[in-house]
């Protein structure tokens, strides 16, 4: 049998799954007109009878409303409460600019992640790691990422842990934890058994809409009128915050971290549906300009 060669993708990002078996694949049963060329990233696809061989069910795609608060709930996590302790040891003005450069920075990182992926055919961060820096970079990113993902979700667990006991009226610690383990098996577990990033756009867009209300309430309660009134006006607080040299580093270690989500990049990116070019770059410029307005509205009211 003439073997058929995969012609390259057209998007940017990767194929979607084939066969469930790899037997199917290696057993060499297809003829030069089992494929066919009408998927949307242009590669060969081997067209089987679904009555003699298992096929994956298609994965789930998300649109750009989907992808863009996937990937903000991906940016916007528990590290949004220090912004501004953040900006407070920045100066006002420095702190802003600091997270305009690392907004921007952040959505330039995520493109070129991206482009990057699709000229080695890696399909996730640590596999392009792995393919630059060999096994110990495999080794390392993954580690890196279990220690990004364990601390967040230790900290999203108190959290809940605390807050949702105290809305039930629960003063015992022991009510506390057992809120915490409902919590935890009835909505977090479920939420992470999810197969395709895409699955979570809708459960991501009522985060994105809860992340907006918080900072909308925090903006609405702090005391911004006594602080104009006590200082004469806006210009005189401008003047005093504008860049603190002593605290600055402080602050740019914080505001640096506040848009780290590359490691979610290749997933979610995978996840968009008719994914190119253009769209991840209005993905990533609305994620990314979303996110730097709330981390400015948090930190200057905070």
């Amino acid at each position: 049998m003439k073997k058929k060669t995969a012609l390259p993708p057209k998007s940017p990002f990767l194929a979607p799954r084939r066969v469930s078996s790899k037997d199917i694949l290696s057993s060499g049963s297809f003829s030069d007109n089992d494929y066919e060329l009408d998927s949307p990233f242009n590669i060969p696809t081997p067209s089987i009878n679904s009555n003699t061989h298992p096929i994956v069910e298609p994965e789930h795609k998300s649109t750009l409303v989907g992808c863009t608060a996937n990937l903000i709930t991906a940016i916007v996590g528990a590290g949004i409460i220090g912004i501004p302790y953040a900006m407070k040891e920045t100066g006002l003005v420095a702190g802003t600019l600091l997270i305009l450069i690392s907004g921007a920075l952040g959505c330039k990182s995520l493109r070129l992640l991206v482009e990057t992926a699709k000229h080695v055919d890696a399909p996730s961060y640590e596999i392009l790691c792995e393919s630059t820096f060999g096994s110990a970079g495999w080794a390392i990113c993954n580690v890196n990422m279990f220690m990004m993902s364990w601390g967040p979700m230790l900290s999203y667990m108190m959290i809940v842990k605390d807050t949702a006991g105290n809305v039930l009226g629960f003063e015992d610690e022991r009510a506390h934890k057992m809120v915490l383990v409902v919590t935890s098996v009835l909505v977090m577990l479920p939420l992470s058994l999810q197969r395709d990033m895409a699955d979570l756009a809708k459960t991501s867009r009522i985060c994105v809409l809860f992340d907006v209300f918080l900072v909308a309430i925090i903006a609405w309660f702090s005391p911004t009128s006594e602080s104009i009134s006590t200082y004469n006006g806006i210009l005189p607080i401008l003047s005093n915050s504008t860049f603190r040299p002593q605290t600055c580093f402080i602050g740019l270690g914080i505001l640096s971290f506040a848009f780290s989500c590359q490691h979610s990049s290749l997933i979610i990116a995978g996840s968009l549906k008719n994914p190119t070019r253009d769209r991840w770059k209005i993905v990533t410029a609305s994620a990314l300009g979303i996110c730097s307005i709330l981390a400015i509205f948090m930190g200057s009211f905070g």
